[in-house]
């Protein structure tokens, strides 16, 4: 593959962004599993406006990413798979979906939104 063009190469601070959500995200799952218990609180967050408003909002982000994962991988079992893993883990699977596309793509922009669909 050819390098990328002027002006198409991924910053290196996204990067950054998404390994430190994964961070954040991670220590924050780790922090809630051991002083709260999802299945007794999560009727509670439900029942409140803001709170499903909360898990509508992030279930809409996570069909967007699937939508492009499922659109960007080249066999369907991996987009499955990845699917399955955003819908289990949330935007932890994102962040790691996201790292792994940007080491894939080597920076080239266009490899990292379009995936096996990029013209080189």
């Amino acid at each position: 593959m050819t390098s990328a063009p002027s002006g198409t190469a991924m910053p290196r601070w996204l990067i950054a962004i998404a390994a430190g959500v994964f961070v954040v995200l991670a220590g924050s799952i780790g922090w809630a599993s051991t002083n709260g218990a999802l299945g007794d609180e999560f009727p509670a967050l439900v029942a409140m406006p803001w709170g499903f408003v909360t898990v509508v909002d992030l279930y809409a982000g996570l069909v967007l990413v699937a939508a492009w994962v499922v659109w960007r991988e080249p066999r369907w079992p991996v987009a499955l798979l990845w699917t399955l893993a955003l819908f289990s883990f949330g935007n932890l699977a994102t962040c790691v979906y996201l790292l792994l596309a940007l080491r894939q793509s080597r920076g080239d922009a266009r490899d990292f939104w379009f995936g096996h669909r990029a013209i080189s």
